[in-house]
């Protein structure tokens, strides 16, 4: 008896997730065109998301020493929606950057390489660590999408 009530629980979940309500109306599709693993390149105050052409999410993380956040900014392929948000767990919020600005403090750009946007951050001194990068890719072609966060002593600092 609980064998065949733990397979009707299966079933259902499993009949949910491809139901077109579950999808967005597109039936099990969406969900085969998400699945990929986007490629995770990580180069010095950058991390770069190889991204599909279907909307996709995936986390990296940058090991970053002491300092104050003097650059934040995301770079897509034209045409690209997407947003992303940087973190230093259990000391800072989730700083949110999009390819459409953010706030007062964001502006973005469009030029031959794709869109370039930018946010202003504060000079709060940030200890060394590990920021967990947080990226979601809604909507565009396939291409690089790459989050840079520079963190360092201010310029002119003496310390």
């Amino acid at each position: 008896m609980a064998k065949m009530m733990i397979a009707a629980v299966v079933a259902a979940l499993a009949a949910a997730c491809a139901s077109p309500a579950a999808t967005g109306g597109q039936g099990d599709r969406t969900f085969a065109r998400t699945a990929t693993v986007p490629l995770v390149v990580l180069r010095g105050s950058a991390v770069t998301f190889r991204l599909g052409p279907a909307r996709a999410t995936a986390v990296a993380q940058l090991d970053r020493r002491a300092g104050v956040i003097l650059l934040y900014r995301l770079q897509a392929p034209p045409g690209t929606r997407a947003r992303a948000t940087v973190q230093l767990p259990s000391v800072s919020a989730p700083l949110a950057i999009s390819t459409v600005p953010v706030g007062p403090s964001s502006g973005c750009s469009v030029g031959r390489v794709g869109v370039t946007c930018t946010v202003g951050e504060e000079w709060c001194p940030m200890p060394a660590g590990r920021w967990r990068v947080l990226i979601t890719k809604l909507s565009g072609p396939p291409g690089d999408v790459t989050i840079r966060l520079r963190v360092d002593t201010p310029p002119g600092d003496a310390r």
